[in-house]
């Protein structure tokens, strides 16, 4: 495999108070193309979904102090999800970066994505972010919606719990029962709320699920900025609030009787990671 070389990031200044549920721990931002910081870290990964609409709507946005103004903030990568990945509270983010990479690879293989790589930052925004922050390369399909950005940015913490010998299976049900402690604290309520989702997608595809075009999924235009923040993760698909919002939109009547029997993976199916 080729090495990939570090980069340097051009970091985002004046970054605004937010109000968040977390206020330390993992931190994610989007990046262009170039390696810009698109928009501040956050640790509420709900705002990604949020920079992503303003950007393809070519409409400001601002909730809960975050702010996001195409004309300002840097461009935001179409051609790949790239996030920067950050925590300064964990000495051992390198070694759970590699392991989440082997979680990622398992299931995308499953899903027939290009495999999600790791990028290192040869320039940290902060003393204490030294060794402990990366970018992580995907597939443009895991940006397909907003439900799909928010699948991506939960495994990221999830998969920060795997162990590389352990099928990516166990690690999801062993979050989501509390057998393997939580990378954030509550990973396991938010598996568990996205459970479902998680095994329709990986069964069906996201193009199946979803449908549409980043332009047609990322379209607000029609949904005021608070609807779309709190109703378009992944652990709102199947909620009332989704449902009344979006359902002619990302809830097809066909979908819904598949979604009691999904099975996640056949038994006798190979998902080593190669």
């Amino acid at each position: 495999m080729k090495k990939i070389e570090p980069v340097t990031v051009k970091w985002f200044a004046n970054p605004n108070h937010l109000h968040e549920i977390y206020s330390s721990g993992a931190a994610f931002s989007l990046v262009s193309d170039n390696n810009e910081q698109c928009h501040q870290p956050v640790y509420c990964k709900d705002f990604l979904q949020d920079a992503i609409s303003s950007q393809v709507t070519a409409k400001k946005v601002s909730i809960y102090g975050f702010q996001f103004d195409p004309k300002i903030n840097p461009k935001i990568s179409q051609k790949k999800l790239r996030i920067l990945f950050s925590n300064d509270l964990d000495k051992e983010f390198v070694q759970k970066s590699q392991q989440c990479l082997n979680f990622f690879h398992q299931i995308e293989k499953r899903l027939g994505f290009q495999k999600t790589k790791m990028i290192d930052v040869a320039n940290a925004a902060a003393e204490d972010l030294v060794g402990r922050t990366t970018i992580f390369e995907a597939d443009k399909n895991w940006m397909l919606c907003p439900q799909m950005v928010s699948l991506y940015t939960l495994l990221m913490r999830v998969g920060m719990s795997h162990k590389v010998n352990n099928d990516f299976q166990q690690t999801v049900f062993g979050v989501k029962s509390g057998k393997i402690p939580p990378y954030q604290k509550n990973d396991k309520t938010y598996m568990a709320g996205g459970l479902v989702a998680f095994q329709t997608i990986v069964a069906f595809g996201p193009k199946f699920i979803f449908g549409g075009t980043i332009k047609s999924n990322f379209d607000n235009k029609k949904t005021d900025i608070h609807t779309w923040h709190n109703h378009t993760g992944i652990t709102s698909w199947l909620t009332e609030p989704h449902k009344s919002n979006f359902k002619d939109r990302w809830l097809r009547d066909e979908i819904l009787p598949l979604l009691p029997t999904v099975p996640l993976v056949n038994e006798d199916d190979d998902d080593d990671d190669e």
